[in-house]
């Protein structure tokens, strides 16, 4: 089978116009970008873990290449995408007047990303683990005076990725990237619910693009953790056609929910509070269990939230704003932190004449919306079971999480994007706090981290 695919074809607004992926595609690098780049310069950007592991197969590239330059960020402390990071990047790549080359995985390529956008240059994508869906997305996730941010910036002109380096990827990375695509079955869910209540309309090409991989994969747990060849290429290209997805819609909407919501969160918090780092698939698919336990409570037929609702008669909460300000005060962190919150929660919060609207509609499209989000999402039981079957995290202490800091996160969660996923329809419906209760019980969770 031909794994080598060029100039893609899905979509109409991908701006990324080489993608390959096959074995020994690096010891053939030379060739490639000297026929999009012609004779130029180049600065390799990568990290001394990931160097060692994968700098061998570059040699044939530095030998034709002598004029490229290597930038390599230490190991320790492993870099992390933040503003101040990003601006030594981006003005080593304008010292070198070079086109930058990524090598490294969702930090590597998100800084590198940003970087090259404000250098006014098209960089090259060199993934090297199957991890996450951001090599070909648009957009950099970026954190900036410690709120983590998604800034603007076009995708790499070209991923080029070996598959002998793909497949060999430290298990735990792989792990990660199997618990970012299935993540896409959940946030799937949040983009019917938005779509339902007439909020941001379904993009069908976009939604092939990131469901048909994460459908495909869901049965692939046992195999992804088992090193079979032929799933990691196919997670690989999931978390590709995921990224492209993103790069059609020009919006991370298509990969990203509830779960993500959680995840960045949770990054959020503990960079600041100096705590373990977990990585951002182990993250989502704890996010994703939870987005799922919820879903299930609010739309199966004998959930409690369910119940909750209609037996209030789907009446709004009588100070939506007043609320999301009060649960902001969860947050203990910096003024600057929550001054970027409050601006969010005042532009996504609708006027009391909207709120009605909304849940009115709500109401009527209530049967309906039910069935598509219970379709949509696996059971909890067979998505905690398809994470544990491919060495994901299933318990929120596994990622040094407590109860108390889950139930805050569920509130804290939809404040800081203006995304309208799952937790603001229960916020809306005012049973945001019953569902942290009930999500957070031992019916889903067992194990929580001691504080």
């Amino acid at each position: 089978m031909n794994r080598t695919y060029i100039n893609i074809e899905h979509g109409s607004h991908l701006e990324t116009s080489i993608n390959l992926y096959d074995r020994g595609t690096l010891y053939k690098l030379h060739s490639y970008l000297e026929s999009i780049f012609g004779h130029s310069r180049y600065l390799i950007i990568t990290d001394e873990t990931i160097w060692k592991a994968v700098g061998d197969y570059f040699s044939n590239f530095l030998e034709h290449e002598t004029n490229t330059a290597i930038y390599i960020l230490p190991a320790s402390p492993a870099p992390y995408a933040s503003s101040e990071l990003l601006n030594i990047i981006t003005r080593r790549i304008a010292l070198e007047n070079a086109i930058p080359i990524a090598v490294g995985s969702g930090t590597i390529n998100d800084l590198v990303k940003r970087a090259s956008f404000e250098n006014s240059i098209r960089y090259v994508c060199i993934p090297t683990a199957p991890s996450v869906d951001g090599y070909a997305s648009f957009g950099a996730a970026i954190t900036i005076n410690g709120f983590k941010e998604t800034v603007e910036c076009p995708p790499p002109l070209c991923i080029i990725a070996d598959e002998d380096i793909i497949t060999k990827a430290p298990s735990q990375l792989i792990a990660s990237g199997y618990g970012d695509i299935i993540a896409k079955l959940v946030s799937g869910a949040d983009w019917i619910i938005a779509d339902s209540l007439g909020i941001e309309m379904i993009d069908p090409v976009a939604w092939k693009l990131a469901q048909d991989a994460s459908i495909a994969l869901f049965s692939q747990a046992k195999q992804v953790y088992q090193g079979s060849v032929s799933s990691i290429n196919m997670l690989y290209r999931g978390l590709i056609s995921t990224g492209l997805a993103i790069q059609e819609y020009k919006d991370s909407r298509p990969a990203s929910g509830t779960e993500h919501l959680l995840s960045h969160t949770w990054e959020m918090l503990q960079h600041q509070n100096d705590k373990e780092k977990y990585s951002h698939g182990f993250k989502v698919a704890i996010g994703s269990l939870i987005s799922c336990a919820l879903m299930s409570e609010l739309f199966s037929q004998n959930g409690a939230l369910r119940k909750l609702v209609e037996n209030k008669g789907f009446s709004p909460i009588d100070n939506l704003l007043q609320y999301r300000l009060d649960v902001m005060e969860l947050l203990d962190t910096d003024q600057l932190l929550k001054s970027e919150i409050e601006k969010t929660i005042t532009s996504k919060t609708p006027s009391i004449f909207e709120l009605r609207s909304r849940i009115e509609r709500a109401h009527q499209v209530w049967p309906e919306l039910s069935k598509k989000v219970m379709i949509q999402i696996p059971s909890f039981l067979e998505l905690k079971q398809a994470f544990s079957d491919a060495s994901c995290p299933t318990e929120p202490g596994q990622i040094g999480l407590s109860r108390s800091e889950c139930i805050n996160s569920i509130k804290i969660a939809s404040l800081i994007r203006r995304r309208y996923t799952v937790l603001d329809l229960a916020s809306e419906l005012g049973v945001l706090d019953a569902a942290a209760d009930v999500v957070f019980s031992s019916k889903y969770f067992t194990y929580f981290a001691k504080k």
